[in-house]
């Protein structure tokens, strides 16, 4: 996991641009774990994270949440 990170961390660092990275998976696959790990990486003063577990938080909040992006897709 470290190996991924430090790649992603090496292509988004220098960037002025924000950069918005969304992570899925299955339930259990590692997901927490891999954005705590990566926040660590980067350090949380330059990081915002949400965490939009539907178990964490409910859909009221969810229903009204929107969030403009444009994506590409790393592969590694």
């Amino acid at each position: 996991m470290d190996k991924v990170l430090q790649k992603i961390a090496n292509l988004i660092s220098g960037e002025v641009k924000r950069v918005t990275i969304g992570i899925s998976g299955h339930g259990a696959s590692g997901k927490t774990t891999f954005a705590h790990n990566f926040l660590k990486l980067l350090g949380h003063d330059d990081v915002n994270y949400i965490n939009t577990d539907p178990y964490i938080i409910s859909s009221h909040l969810r229903k009204y949440t929107f969030i403009d992006y444009e994506y590409w897709i790393l592969r590694l």
